[in-house]
């Protein structure tokens, strides 16, 4: 080859280059983002090699490069793409490599970046942080020095999304001081345990009393038939008024407490005074409804 020489070389790929003669010392410059492995007269390998030269980088190598000269290239970008690297055949003697950087010449932005899974690793040194992909969740984190692990990219997945569209209880009767049902119990799923659940209800379901005196309304919902159950809204009501069972229902969070899998939720109702209920959303749909939600936040 002449004293310099470009060579255009795939990711994981080799080459084996001609020197015109033999070269005390060999300056190499990798303006890409990989390492390229360096050896004398032969193939190297990522196992085999006399030398490596970091990414963006010049080196001048000592050695007797008598006939040729062998370089790999790996891609450290996550793309695959390949790599050009200069050679310059040199009569100086050095006895050590030399290293000096180099202005980057490749893109600074990637379509993609692979990122080994890992076990959560110690936390850094004081004056770092450390970003990790996760073998444990499959997820990005980024950890502190004091050991917190904070989501990088916090996954929500909503796993129920239900409407009524038909009528549910018209004028049904209700007892005093019992848990009477709603719904049926309706299924969802959990796709990871350590994930933020997030339950949100809301509607228009009314109570009214056709006997002297008052009432006070209550709603909830119960999660896999009992014992878990959170309070939703309620009302006071007094004889022949309306009030909603649902008034002032808030989302609940249940946070790493349901277990991977399959589960049931049911909105139930309370009365202190019986009475008789309405959901008619297919025959009253303008002022009668029910909507349930089950969003994870995955961790």
């Amino acid at each position: 080859m002449a004293r310099g020489d470009i060579v255009t070389i795939s990711s994981g790929a080799t080459a084996l280059r001609q020197l015109a003669d033999a070269a005390q010392s060999l300056v190499v410059n990798n303006r890409n983002n990989g390492l390229v492995y360096v050896a004398a007269d032969e193939l190297p390998t990522t196992l085999f090699f006399d030398y490596i030269v970091p990414p963006n980088s010049s080196a001048r190598l000592p050695g007797v490069f008598r006939e040729t000269v062998g370089v790999l290239y790996q891609d450290l970008a996550g793309a695959g793409a390949a790599g050009q690297v200069e050679l310059y055949r040199s009569n100086r003697v050095v006895d050590a490599p030399e290293y000096g950087p180099l202005g980057a010449s490749a893109a600074t932005s990637f379509a993609n970046v692979d990122l080994a899974q890992v076990a959560t690793p110690s936390a850094p040194a004081s004056g770092f942080s450390r970003l990790f992909a996760s073998a444990v969740d499959h997820q990005l984190w980024y950890e502190l020095p004091s050991g917190v692990l904070i989501p990088v990219s916090q996954q929500a997945k909503l796993q129920l999304d239900s409407t009524a569209s038909t009528d549910l209880a018209n004028n049904t009767p209700i007892a005093a001081n019992a848990w009477t049902d709603l719904t049926t119990a309706i299924s969802f799923s959990i796709e990871d345990a350590n994930s933020v659940v997030e339950i949100v209800v809301g509607g228009n379901v009314i109570g009214v009393l056709y006997a002297a005196g008052n009432a006070e309304l209550s709603s909830r919902i119960l999660i896999d038939n009992g014992p878990t159950f959170r309070m939703l809204g309620g009302n006071g009501q007094a004889v022949s008024s309306y009030a909603n069972f649902l008034a002032g229902a808030k989302p609940w969070y249940f946070n790493a407490s349901l277990s991977t899998g399959a589960h049931t939720l049911k909105v139930q109702l309370f009365s202190t005074a019986a009475g008789n209920f309405f959901c008619r959303p297919a025959s009253a749909g303008n002022s009668e409804s029910l909507s349930i939600q089950v969003m994870e936040y995955k961790r």
